[in-house]
């Protein structure tokens, strides 16, 4: 546990600096930036189904 807290933190730092200091970023630039076809993020969370933007710290728990 206290593992996935370290790796969530530090991809939650890269996706900040990366994105600024925002808690959504739009879906296309975060997918490229990720190596992933915006389609597969997309599937990924359910909330963005209906929006062009996706949330950063759920990304970030995702890859953790």
């Amino acid at each position: 546990m206290p593992r996935e807290k370290e790796l969530y933190r530090e991809n939650l730092a890269l996706l900040r600096e990366e994105f600024g200091d925002v808690l959504t970023a739009e879906l296309k630039p975060v997918a490229k930036y990720l190596g992933m076809d915006y389609r597969t993020l997309k599937q990924m969370d359910v909330f963005v189904r209906d929006s062009k933007r996706v949330s950063l710290p759920k990304v970030a728990r995702m890859l953790s």
